[in-house]
């Protein structure tokens, strides 16, 4: 029975990957659940500063292909930044004035 695991783990390695197991120590375990548990209580904690830096970089990464667009048309960079800005601006207030028609009756 070794023999069969310590020839697939021969077989593994010179593929290049290595399997990993799953830990058996029930401290182990125990130690990866208090650190889920303390990384979610920071996040918590510091959820006030992450969102809005979470939500411009999101926001960055979405308005970059329009951003170089604008630009290859020879508009300034401040004049395609404003543009953005209003569309995306238009755009929330449209969606929610098409979300609290249905809401509001």
């Amino acid at each position: 029975m070794s023999s069969s695991k310590a020839s697939e783990r021969k077989q593994t390695a010179e593929a290049g990957e290595e399997a990993m197991s799953l830990p058996g120590d029930a401290k182990v375990i125990f130690l990866g659940g208090i650190f889920f548990v303390i990384l979610l209580a920071a996040l918590y904690v510091v959820a006030d500063i992450v969102w809005p830096l979470v939500l411009a970089f999101v926001l960055s990464l979405l308005l970059k292909p329009p951003m170089r667009l604008l630009t290859r048309l020879r508009l300034p960079r401040v004049l395609c930044a404003i543009l953005l800005v209003v569309a995306v601006l238009g755009l929330v207030v449209g969606l929610g004035t098409a979300i609290s028609g249905p809401a509001a009756s």
